[in-house]
């Protein structure tokens, strides 16, 4: 069996493709760092629109969550 390849070893050009699996952990474990929170969660916030009323410098880190999502969404 051989090992999986390092995320260094997979990079062109400087830029690694994660796998769907890769990206979601990465986000889970972005979440839990920043929030405190799973990913799962902070999407459930999300959807509801618990976020909704900030601007993106009332809270950096749920800014920078919001491009797992789909990116931040101005208010109308």
């Amino acid at each position: 069996m051989s090992a999986k390849p390092s995320l260094d070893d997979r990079a062109t050009d400087g830029i690694v493709e994660l796998t769907a699996e890769e990206a979601a952990a990465e986000f889970d474990l972005e979440a839990r760092e920043r929030l405190g929170i799973s990913a799962s969660e902070f999407r459930r916030r999300w959807d509801a629109g618990e976020y909704a009323h900030l601007e993106p410098d009332d809270d950096r880190d749920v800014w920078l969550l919001s491009f797992y999502v789909g990116g931040w969404k101005p208010k109308v």
